[in-house]
């Protein structure tokens, strides 16, 4: 009988290392900001807080807004749910009416990576942009 040769330490060690790597990793799930919000000015639309992991079978990060109607430039938004979900359900908006009979607007919009659903990220003062602008030229 032939006994199998012993693998080298180094070697077995990255094997080792890489069974240990894959087997984290997939037991991992997506991460992604979990509020919700009334209002535009609420922490969750404004400041919402870091993603967290997100629940077994959940692979995508889910942003639902609900809007009162009207032309894109000025509705209202009435609520923000940032969430995780378990499918991929794209960007789509549907009308629709309130259990009381508002009419509203619902956006979603699913990503797939950690922390992919935060708060748009805002621009800086125009005084700040026009003196670096200044300082630029000075150059």
């Amino acid at each position: 009988m032939v006994l199998p040769r012993p693998l080298p330490s180094p070697l077995l060690a990255a094997i080792l290392s890489l069974i240990v790597l894959l087997l984290t990793h997939q037991a991992s799930g997506i991460k992604c900001v979990q509020c919700e919000a009334a209002g535009s000015k609420a922490p969750c639309s404004m400041e919402p807080p870091s993603p967290t992991e997100c629940g077994a079978g959940m692979s995508v990060c889910l942003t639902i807004h609900t809007y009162t109607p009207s032309k894109e430039d000025s509705r209202k938004m009435l609520s923000l749910v940032r969430t995780c979900a378990p499918t991929d359900m794209g960007w789509d908006c549907k009308t629709g009416r309130t259990k009381g009979g508002q009419e509203v607007e619902v956006c979603h919009d699913t990503c797939d990576w950690d922390g992919c659903n935060p708060a748009p990220a805002t621009l800086p003062a125009l005084p700040l942009l026009a003196s670096l602008l200044g300082a630029l030229l000075l150059l």
